[in-house]
């Protein structure tokens, strides 16, 4: 965990670049959502259609314990595991919701089917992990860097740390030999 800065100017900025990752988020979800939903010739997004674009964008697996560990192909070293109670502490203030409203107002998703009740709170979920996931990272390159507080590029950098895991992770998936420990695939 890297300290916020006292700087106000570089907060904003952070707080700012964050939102927008968010709100990026956000829109690239339900619009795969919307596409899919078209080929599969439904009128709304449901619930598996964006449970299989969730898991496209951020692949993970949940433990026993209700923490999430994203990245699951790749070699128990390489992934990184979201403890249940930062995740409930992020969703606690409400930031996912507000997401959601500031992603709608961009005027984006003007057109596109819409979630059903069940589909929107997985998005609002699935924002709540980004969120978790981005300032995780953040942090950790951060504190790499030696840097004294997080800082509006820290941001940037685990926005690309996150699309390189990404990459190694569908690589890892399509790998004939992938195991890493996880019994539910096979050398």
């Amino acid at each position: 965990r890297q300290p916020w800065p006292s700087d106000a100017d570089e907060g904003a900025g952070i707080r700012s670049a964050f939102q927008d990752v968010l709100i990026q988020f956000t829109i690239d979800l339900i619009t795969a959502g919307d596409a899919r939903a078209a080929r599969q010739g439904q009128p709304v997004i449901t619930l598996p259609v964006l449970r299989a674009e969730l898991d496209r964008f951020m692949p993970h697996e949940v433990n026993e314990y209700e923490d999430v560990i994203y990245y699951p192909h790749l070699p128990p070293g390489e992934r990184i595991v979201i403890e249940a109670y930062d995740l409930d502490a992020f969703r606690d203030g409400g930031l996912h919701w507000r997401v959601i409203q500031w992603a709608l107002e961009t005027g984006s998703l003007d057109g596109l089917r819409e979630p059903d009740p069940f589909a929107a709170e997985l998005v609002a979920e699935g924002v709540a992990q980004l969120g978790v996931l981005v300032l995780r990272i953040a942090g950790r390159l951060s504190q790499e860097d030696e840097a004294q507080f997080l800082r509006t590029a820290d941001i940037a950098a685990a926005t690309v740390e996150i699309q390189r895991l990404l990459q190694a992770d569908a690589e890892a998936a399509a790998s004939p030999r992938r195991s890493h420990g996880n019994p539910a695939v096979s050398a």
